[in-house]
Parts: structure tokens; C-alpha cells; sequence
């Protein structure tokens, strides 16, 4: 017996309920993704780190998107020249080094707060702390300005699957390879076949999550992914 499931939809989870369980039969059964098609859209700056806090009370929120370093810095190097009012002692200089992947932040006016909720300070690398003015500053991590590496492919009817010495659900696992705004076809030329622990399939729960198990955010963009079932 050989059997192809499709699913489709906008969140990173996708479920089906058959209102007619398939029964598979007797035997073994594996289970492999076969391809998945959606859009890069996944943002590195969301409403959980969209917030540059600085001053008693000023801050900046930058739109949820996908970024490189440089798009954020002028983003902010525009918006304190706008809050500025022509006064350049209260600019801010935030400068990204790419040999040490490392940011320093100079304010000879304002006490820049990384320490405060859904702060930009993690993509930077800065801990959560408080970076007095009048100082020169460099943030004591690398640059995290990749909130994903990988998309892992959760199925709730497959096992053997580890990550580390744990047992998962993940039936798949891959990287992007276009940038952001790209379709992502993710076709695997050697499908892996995980074997299924049900034999009787009611329900089909699919999650799209990243390497800390989070679900990844596609901003509503359109998923569509298949499955083959077929008996070992």
C-alpha cells in the first residue's frame, strides 16, 4: 500500500482531522516529506526584539521584517536624526564591525537600555544591561542577526527521529537557500522514510519550528507540503 497526504495553509500548523480514519493495514509503514513549497518571509526583528530604548523614556520600534545589520542601523541612525531636531550631541553612533562581528555604540546624550522588554540588544549581541552615555561600547556577543538557521518539519505520526538524546517528531530538516521574499522549494532528492507509530491514521498534526523548537513565522504566507506513506 502506497499513499500520498497534502496539506495547506497559512500558520506554521498544519492538522487534519479525517473524518474517515485511514486504516492502513497490517505491516510496517514509513512515512517521508516529499516537498514543501512557502516564501521566505521569516523576520529577524518581530514585536519580541523590535525596540530600541534609550533616554529616560525614548524608543524606537522598528517594523517587523527581515533585515541585514546595515538595514537596521540606518533605520535607527534616520530615526534619531528625526527625533534629533538638529542637534548632533543627541545622536547616537552605532557602527558594525565584520571582522569581529561585533557592534560598538557611542552616546554622549542619552544612557542606551538593552535591558528593557522585547529590546533589539540580542540581534546586536549585547546582554540585557545598560549602556551608560559618554561611553564607547561593544557588544560582548557576536552578531545574531539569524533568528533561524534551520526549519525542522515536526509529524506527529513518525518516530525514530533524535535531536540529541531525545526522542522527536521531526520527519524533516533543512535550511533556506533563497534570501527573503524568495520561494522556498524544499524537494529532498533521497526522501528519508521514518517509520509510522500508528497504523491507523486519524489525525495528522504538521508544525514548522526552528532549532530552539519555536514555531517559525511565516507572516501568514501560503504552505503547502505533501507526504508519502508507503509500507516497508
Amino acid at each position: 500500500m502506497s499513499l500520498t497526504l497534502s496539506l495547506n495553509g497559512t500558520e506554521s500548523t498544519l492538522s487534519v482531522n479525517f473524518l474517515h480514519p485511514i486504516v492502513l493495514g497490517e505491516g510496517d509503514f514509513e512515512c517521508a516529506l516529499i516537498y514543501l513549497k512557502t516564501f521566505n518571509s521569516i523576520p529577524n526583528v518581530d514585536e519580541s526584539n523590535n525596540l530600541f530604548h534609550y533616554g529616560a523614556d525614548n524608543v524606537i520600534t522598528i517594523p517587523e521584517g527581515s533585515y541585514d545589520l546595515d538595514d537596521i542601523i540606518q533605520y535607527l541612525e534616520r530615526e534619531l536624526l528625526r527625533e534629533a531636531k538638529d542637534d548632533p550631541f543627541k545622536l547616537i553612533d552605532i557602527e558594525a564591525n565584520t571582522n569581529t562581528m561585533k557592534c560598538s555604540f557611542h552616546s554622549p546624550y542619552y544612557d542606551i537600555h538593552f535591558e528593557r522588554e522585547n529590546s533589539i540588544g540580542s540581534v546586536f549581541g549585547l546582554s540585557q544591561k545598560v549602556l551608560p552615555k559618554n561611553q564607547l561600547h561593544e557588544s560582548d556577543q557576536a552578531i545574531n542577526i539569524l533568528i533561524s538557521n534551520s526549519i525542522k518539519v515536526e509529524c506527529n505520526i513518525i518516530q525514530g527521529s533524535f535531536i540529541n538524546n531525545e526522542s522527536s517528531h521531526v520527519l524533516h530538516e533543512f535550511s533556506p537557500s533563497v534570501p527573503p521574499g524568495y520561494q522556498i522549494i524544499e524537494c529532498p532528492s533521497h526522501p528519508v522514510y521514518l517509520p509510522l507509530k500508528v497504523n491507523t491514521i486519524q489525525n495528522l498534526h504538521i508544525r514548522l519550528v526552528n532549532e530552539q523548537g519555536d514555531l517559525v513565522n511565516l507572516r501568514k504566507e501560503n504552505i503547502s507540503l505533501r507526504l508519502h506513506i508507503r509500507k516497508k
